[in-house]
């Protein structure tokens, strides 16, 4: 049996993060010597805007923006998927060198990302708005990385509505109003730095929108400083863990979560630190954090799900059942007496087959899994999920199987296991 403990797999962001589809096409942008004339395949050919190299990739492309300022309004499209944009900064790492998105347009976005897994990595973004975002995320599943944030009186990331399991690590936000707005689960904002900077800009480092469902987030080794709220916390199992709090009017105001939601071991200046059962740090976390803090990102559900909550790790079987040609046929149903993740299925199957077996997953009788069409069953392969599944307490939870071909009727399946956690 593998658990899957977490937002994804330990091989799922590995693979996600750190490897680039072999054969993508790689594009370049240089905007003193550029030309949007060219097709930006090298450095000598490159575009001059960032959003000609946009218009031209593919799903997997890397776009490369070489160190300058880039008066742009962009616009990544949802078809572009697994985009990887990296700027560069100067030598000595100052944020006023290097790449620099410095929105034209104050009635915008100065990026909007429509597409999935995009990752963003090494880019200083300045705004002047207060209705609208240096980075607006759409869709799941992108990361933010080593970039530096700078809107006076407006947010740095908004991370919209069903724009679930964005990663925001390694970021610098200074003279913003709001730092990273959220309205999706599974947000993950981690070692970062938020800085008011000035007298009237400041509203919230952190701030989880109170009109959507904001669950399962995770907000750990943060320094959140002078703002009016450090981090405005709403929904259900959220955590924030070992984030330090200065000179904020209010650290934490947590008026709209509910119990499921942790607050542990931070640091506030304007606390007495004395740890009185409710697990407050006694000293401001320094740069060497401690070893309960886990750089890669599919390590904190160890605290997230386990040292914080008591839960229990389990898996259903079920019995062959036989195959109905193309018609769905039931092969397990549950109601569950928790809030349950599932995480992992194995089925075996049994016969020759005419068409392909396929599954998926409903939920209270919608299907959630997965996203788009069905799934391939692969015979005696244990299948991570992408992410987890979640079926909240009292919810009915129903595995179903198909074949391509109304011929499959005498072929079986049966469920080996459906890796589940359940969260108490």
């Amino acid at each position: 049996m593998k658990f899957v403990h977490g937002l994804r797999s330990v091989e799922y962001d590995i693979t996600r993060l750190n490897v680039y589809k072999v054969g993508a096409t790689t594009y370049y942008v240089d905007g003193t010597d550029g030309d949007d004339d060219n097709d930006g395949k090298t450095w000598d050919t490159a575009k001059k805007t960032i959003q000609a190299a946009i218009d031209i990739a593919d799903t997997w492309s890397v776009v490369y923006i070489k160190s300058g300022t880039y008066n742009e309004n962009i616009d990544i499209p949802q078809t572009l998927q697994n985009l990887t944009v990296i700027g560069e900064f100067d030598a000595t790492g100052e944020f006023t060198n290097g790449t620099i998105i410095d929105a034209t347009d104050s009635s915008s976005h100065a990026i909007v990302v429509n597409s999935r897994s995009v990752t963003i990595r090494n880019i200083i973004f300045k705004h002047n708005s207060i209705d609208y975002s240096c980075i607006k995320i759409s869709d799941w599943f992108s990361t933010i990385d080593k970039c530096y944030f700078r809107n006076d009186s407006g947010v740095g990331v908004l991370v919209d509505v069903d724009s679930y399991y964005c990663d925001i690590k390694n970021s610098y936000f200074f003279r913003i109003g709001t730092g990273v707005k959220i309205k999706s689960h599974y947000s993950k904002i981690r070692e970062c730095y938020f800085e008011k900077g000035f007298a009237g800009s400041g509203e919230y480092g952190i701030e989880f929108d109170a009109l959507q469902l904001t669950n399962y987030g995770l907000m750990c080794d943060n320094d959140i400083t002078n703002f009016s709220v450090g981090i405005k916390l709403t929904g259900s199992y959220n955590v924030v863990y070992h984030n330090n709090f200065l000179t904020n009017t209010t650290d934490i105001d947590d008026t709209g979560a509910d119990s499921t939601c942790v607050i542990s071991e931070n640091y506030y200046d304007n606390h007495t630190n004395i740890n009185n059962g409710n697990y407050i740090s006694t000293s401001p976390h320094g740069n060497d954090l401690s070893p309960v803090i886990f750089y890669n990102a599919w390590k904190l559900t160890s605290l997230h799900r386990s040292v914080l909550r008591k839960n229990t790790y389990s898996y259903d079987t079920a019995s062959a059942v036989t195959f109905n040609g193309t018609s769905w046929v039931d092969l397990k149903e549950v109601t569950v007496t928790a809030d349950t993740q599932l995480t992992a299925i194995k089925m075996t199957t049994s016969g020759t087959f005419a068409g392909t077996p396929k599954y998926r997953i409903l939920r209270d009788g919608v299907k959630v899994f997965p996203y788009n069409t069905e799934n391939d069953i692969e015979s005696g392969v244990l299948r991570e999920f992408d992410y987890p599944i979640n079926i909240p307490i009292n919810s009915t939870y129903k595995v179903q199987i198909r074949s391509t071909d109304a011929a499959d009727t005498t072929q079986t399946v049966a469920l080996n296991e459906l890796d589940k956690i359940e969260v108490i």
